[in-house]
């Protein structure tokens, strides 16, 4: 598993040997206000379930990149996100997650 970040707004294409994932616009949070998160249980569930069955069903060979754009608040969330998969799915602590 592979963490990235994507400037441009085209999204990574999967290839043979590399999968990619990201925090689609349909699972983006909706501000409030000015703010920008925090991700929902429902988003953060999805996510979590998402990149389980990716890494359980991609081929060892097969790298897996998390990428997010390089918007604050993006980069924020992605990384909620990534942490929250960890202490749920891998049972990694907090401070192993940060």
């Amino acid at each position: 598993l592979y963490l990235g970040q994507n400037c441009s707004v085209t999204p990574l294409q999967q290839d043979q040997d590399t999968v990619f994932l990201t925090l689609s616009r349909c699972r983006q949070y909706a501000p409030f206000c000015a703010d920008f998160g925090p991700i929902n249980l429902g988003t953060t569930h999805q996510m979590c379930e998402q990149l389980h069955r990716l890494l359980t069903c991609t081929p060892l060979d097969q790298k897996i990149v998390y990428y997010t754009t390089d918007k604050p608040e993006d980069v924020s969330n992605s990384m909620f996100l990534l942490g929250a998969f960890l202490c749920i799915n891998l049972g990694v602590t907090q401070e192993q997650a940060w």
